[in-house]
């Protein structure tokens, strides 16, 4: 009996290293690159890369590089359901289907623009491999890949609306299909500037019809320069021959406009919205989960303010709102001030319910990995919109990171009961820290000396000596 209790235990351990163990590296599956708020396909704004901006193709730099990297686009102001659903098809291929209970119940089209699929494999097992993808994701595109794994995984188990996969296969679960998700200043907590956008009264469905007014008011040649992609809402791009006042009529009396929708992005970028996403779109255990945050501003008292002379100028306004006293007086931590300008740091690096641990020395399944902080770069900046500072190193890192983690057989993946954990190679580690420190380096002044030297107003001038009498 004590030699099968000995047996038994050998090979208990045995299974349970194979299950939850330092894997062997190797895998490539395709890396896509998903958009945030606002963002454009590649050959919108006149071919200007949204990943890459003033500092070129950044897809192309990585497939160079040897990695498959490809881009997604979906609706720049939908929500994070919304996009989810896009971005399923986009990939996978085929016609979009929000769900038709969730369709009906915020009154758009259950079905959306038709896509030939960035890589129809996705899902499919190959040589005994399940075809996956890595997903990198900027700002808003963070909360959606995340909401596409759990639909992927669970479908709509835990959400307000409820489909019963007869809509569309996203929907029934059991697809572990993403193998890693990395967020790049994304407000997996949500963002405090949506909160200001109610605030101040701009509410997102007059933001969303002036900037469709605005941009497709001269029909489809102009949505060459940036689509809206609102099909679902009634908001399609004016039509060959349509009188200007049948559009802007079509516009306005769409649902997103007169009503005062969920379904749209300010409530998804919400702090109120992410928390009640997030009670059902969790940390899941098979995926490993990457973030990068990001600030551009610094401490002044007992507020966070821009670096005039770094962050991009439209983007102060709002980081000065991000960085007020607002986030404390409404139950938030100090820590939330510091800002890119968009987002609020502390929120980029996890959901906040999940594990999360610094450095990326280590991968493991079902918790955050905080990959670094950029000290000097405003939203914009981490995807390349900003001259001087070239953030490509740190995604060509984070690549060579995702391609060392283990691939997943199909055999594998059913008898797999704990985390996969990796330890990463030296040289990738130490090619992550330098390259955040190429960017981080340029922070050597003290701003507060320098703005406190000559305030312009008396209200820093105040915040100024209280600052350095609290030293």
């Amino acid at each position: 009996m004590t030699s099968f209790r000995q047996v038994l235990t050998v090979v208990t351990l045995a299974f349970a290293t194979y299950c939850s163990s330092t894997a062997a590296a190797g895998n490539k599956y395709p890396i896509i690159l998903v958009h945030g708020f606002a963002g454009w396909a590649r050959e919108e704004l006149g071919g200007m890369k949204y990943w890459g901006g003033f500092h070129g193709n950044w897809q192309q730099d990585l497939n160079n590089e040897g990695y498959d990297v490809r881009t997604a686009v979906v609706g720049p102001f939908s929500s994070n359901w919304d996009r989810a659903c896009e971005l399923y098809a986009y990939i996978k291929g085929g016609q979009v289907n929000y769900g038709k209970n969730h369709a009906k119940t915020h009154g758009h089209s259950e079905t959306g623009r038709t896509y030939p699929g960035l890589f129809p494999e996705w899902g499919t097992v190959v040589n005994g491999e399940v075809q996956k993808v890595h997903i990198i994701a900027h700002s808003m595109g963070g909360q959606t890949a995340r909401m596409l794994a759990q639909l992927l995984e669970h479908g709509t188990e835990g959400a307000a609306i409820q489909e019963d996969g007869s809509s569309s296969e996203l929907f029934i679960g059991g697809k572990n299909w993403i193998h890693s998700i990395t967020t790049v200043a994304s407000p997996n907590q949500g963002t405090l500037l949506a909160n200001m956008m109610d605030t101040f009264g701009k509410t997102v469905e007059n933001m969303v019809g002036a900037i469709v007014g605005t941009l497709d008011v001269f029909g489809g040649g102009a949505t060459k320069l940036f689509d809206a992609k609102l099909d679902q809402w009634g908001l399609a791009p004016r039509a060959n021959g349509e009188k200007i006042q049948t559009y802007m009529r079509r516009v306005f009396e769409s649902p997103v406009v007169k009503a005062g929708s969920k379904d749209l992005c300010i409530y998804s970028l919400s702090a109120a919205g992410a928390k009640e996403e997030n009670k059902w779109v969790k940390t899941l255990p098979d995926i490993f989960y990457y973030s990068v945050s990001n600030s551009d501003t610094f401490r002044l008292f007992n507020i966070e303010l821009p670096r005039s002379l770094s962050m991009l100028l439209p983007l102060q306004p709002l980081s000065v709102f991000l960085g007020s006293t607002y986030a404390i007086s409404h139950g938030f931590s100090k820590d939330w001030q510091r800002n890119d300008g968009v987002v609020n740091t502390e929120s980029m690096k996890s959901d906040g319910i999940g594990e999360l641990v610094e450095g990326v020395s280590q991968s493991k399944t079902g918790r955050w990995q905080h990959v670094g902080l950029f000290n000097t770069l405003d939203h914009e900046g981490v995807v390349g919109v900003k001259f001087g500072k070239n953030a490509y190193d740190v995604y060509k890192g984070q690549a060579r990171v995702l391609y060392e983690l283990p691939a997943t057989s199909a055999t594998r993946r059913n008898l797999r009961t704990g985390p996969i954990v990796h330890d990463h190679s030296e040289e990738v580690t130490r090619h992550l820290a330098t390259a955040f420190e190429a960017i981080n380096a340029s922070n050597q002044g003290n701003d507060a000396e320098l703005l406190c030297a000559s305030p312009p107003n008396e209200e820093i001038r105040s915040l100024c000596e209280q600052h350095f009498r609290s030293l």
